[in-house]
């Protein structure tokens, strides 16, 4: 299966194929107050701020309910692009 990050566009395969589990998180995006035109003295793309709406898999913990595992940020959620057999 691969899934398609509705935050950033990433494509993804959550389950390598060791089986061991990849937990994606949104990578920054520049900063626009330092990128308005990368002809202009202030163009910098190594500054870069955190990306609106980013998801981040990393789990933090256990929900003590429900006990399924919590993840740092959803964003926009995930599509899957291609379904395995």
């Amino acid at each position: 299966m691969t899934n398609t990050c509705n935050s950033c566009g990433a494509t993804y395969t959550p389950i390598q194929r060791d089986g061991s589990r990849y937990f994606h998180a949104c990578g920054p995006i520049p900063n626009p107050a330092y990128q308005p035109d990368a002809t202009q003295a202030k163009f910098d793309p190594r500054v870069t701020i955190e990306r609106p709406n980013k998801r981040d898999e990393n789990i933090t913990g256990t929900d003590p309910v429900t006990q399924q595992p919590i993840m740092v940020s959803a964003g926009l959620g995930t599509t899957v692009t291609t379904q395995g057999a």
